[in-house]
């Protein structure tokens, strides 16, 4: 049993190990999103200032894709801005959560 409890500290760390790389992941998304919109916005530029209609139609789809994907981005934002503001309740340490659990477990 007290195996268990020496291991708690390093459950929690992996853990936040484990929420920092979703993290780190939901970030590069957002840049992945902003930057294949831009591209998109500026390739469907060039389209509509064509002056074949096909090349203006295929321009108006791009820039709504673009539009997509700059709404995707925005919306995992916000999520991962609710996740940090979750986190952020939370000013426990490793330590704390550690004496919380054994405080529990002696007084059953």
């Amino acid at each position: 049993m007290w195996a268990k409890l020496k291991a708690l500290p390093w459950i929690a760390t992996a853990g936040m190990v484990l929420t920092a790389i979703v993290m780190g992941m939901a970030c590069g998304k957002i840049k992945r999103l902003e930057k294949r919109a831009a591209k998109k916005t500026e390739k469907s530029i060039d389209l509509k200032n064509s002056k074949i209609s096909s090349q203006i139609h295929k321009g108006k789809m791009l820039a709504d894709s673009a539009n997509t994907d700059l709404d995707v981005a925005g919306r995992v934002k916000e999520r991962q801005e609710k996740r940090m503001e979750s986190l952020g309740d939370r000013d426990e340490t490793i330590d704390d959560i550690a004496h919380r659990f054994n405080s529990k477990r002696v007084r059953k």
